[in-house]
């Protein structure tokens, strides 16, 4: 859910940051405010998702405990949403100004993610 937040992030917006960066914009601030509004957007948006998958699990298929707990959330929670933000504003700037490439390359990692987690 991160990656796909900030998957077009700074593709929409590489001619402006391109213009911007000669006068006075430097990388490492730019992509400091992109992670600081995208991550907690992605925090929260993976939260709620969680959330709603422990209600059903416990109301649907009637588990006795449950399946996410609160240090589960903090110790996973937290540097996964990290890494996903991350990644997906590295695909955005590889994509360059390419919007369809960026939209094509996200379900290629995401596959081979998951093909890497089973091995």
């Amino acid at each position: 859910m991160g990656a796909s937040l900030s998957l077009m992030a700074i593709v929409d917006e590489r001619e402006i940051f391109d213009h911007e960066r000669l006068p006075f914009l430097k990388i490492a601030p730019y992509i400091a405010a992109k992670v600081g509004i995208l991550w907690p957007l992605a925090f929260f948006q993976t939260a709620v998702f969680l959330l709603l998958i422990d209600l059903l699990r416990s109301t649907v298929i009637r588990a006795d405990a449950s399946f996410f707990g609160l240090g589960y959330c903090l110790a996973c929670l937290t540097p996964i949403t990290w890494a996903a933000t991350g990644l997906g504003l590295v695909i955005s700037a590889a994509a360059n100004r390419n919007k369809p490439l960026a939209n094509f390359v996200l379900p290629l990692v995401m596959i081979a993610q998951i093909v890497f987690t089973f091995t």
